[in-house]
């Protein structure tokens, strides 16, 4: 894909605004991709999970899923993501998150299991984290995350 700066630079820049953070608290999904990845910092090997169709769970109240101009957040923009450290130590997480997917794991490779997540539905716990470097400025991070708990 070939980037067009031009396009990229002309866009005013009274149109820019800072992305909202999200409020804490339980969210639903889908996987829509996975890629293979390393860390930026160690290079450590990763697989990092890309959820949309975003939905807020019954513990967000509606009237926190606005911007500073009081607008509702568009969630069909937000696309979390989630990684997994392909590492001796970290794979059981992997596993487990695969099996709570229904995704078969017995007797298979993760390379055989992992195009599988795709289309598949996550519920997950999402936390405000406040920034290091700007003050009063927050992120959004998922602490948890797994297949739909069954009702």
């Amino acid at each position: 894909m070939t980037v067009n700066f031009q396009s990229l630079l002309s866009k005013p820049m009274d149109s820019v605004k800072r992305p909202t953070a999200k409020p804490a608290g339980t969210y639903f999904g889908r996987i829509v991709g996975y890629k293979f990845d390393e860390s930026k910092q160690k290079k450590t090997p990763l697989v990092k999970f890309e959820i949309g169709d975003m939905q807020p769970g019954p513990d967000i109240d509606a009237a926190q899923l606005v911007d500073a101009e009081g607008q509702p957040l568009d969630l069909t923009k937000w696309k979390p993501s989630t990684d997994f450290y392909l590492t001796d130590d970290s794979m059981y997480r992997l596993k487990d998150f695969l099996d709570s997917l229904g995704v078969s794991i017995e007797g298979r490779s993760f390379g055989e299991a992992i195009p599988e997540v795709k289309g598949r539905p996550v519920q997950m716990t999402v936390t405000m984290t406040p920034s290091d470097k700007e003050e009063g400025v927050f992120y959004n991070n998922i602490s948890q995350i797994s297949g739909p708990a069954e009702a």
